[in-house]
């Protein structure tokens, strides 16, 4: 259970960056695509290295899991991001994000945790 508060901590704090990103490159004219883009790639970046050490407190090799997590968080954008252009239809971006973040959380949780971070097999004790 503690694992799950965590990675809702963290995705916390990977939302409130996409989110605040998100709202500067809309200020700046990126428009709603472009400017998730933006916001959705740095909030990646910040979450991998916070799950890494605080969620699932991995010690493997940085650049694996960084391919796999990129990999990994490739699905999540494409559950996230249907959901997204879709809400874009009936609210706001913001709004829209909020949602498609919360879907696509439960996605990210089960990869990262039994694909990415997943804990080493032991060997078998010796006798």
């Amino acid at each position: 259970m503690k694992v799950i508060i965590k990675f809702a901590l963290v995705g916390g704090l990977g939302f409130i960056t996409d989110i605040a990103i998100l709202t500067i490159m809309l200020q700046l004219g990126a428009g709603a695509i472009y400017g998730r883009v933006i916001s959705f790639s740095c909030a990646v970046l910040l979450t991998f290295f916070l799950n890494r050490r605080i969620t699932f407190q991995s010690i493997g090799p940085i650049p694996n899991q960084l391919f796999s997590y990129l990999s990994a968080s490739f699905i999540g954008l494409l559950v996230n991001w249907f959901v997204y252009y879709f809400g874009l239809s009936f609210t706001s971006a913001q709004v829209s994000l909020g949602i498609a973040s919360a879907v696509a959380m439960i996605f990210n949780f089960v990869l990262y945790r039994y694909a990415v971070f997943k804990t080493p097999k032991q060997p078998p004790p010796k006798p």
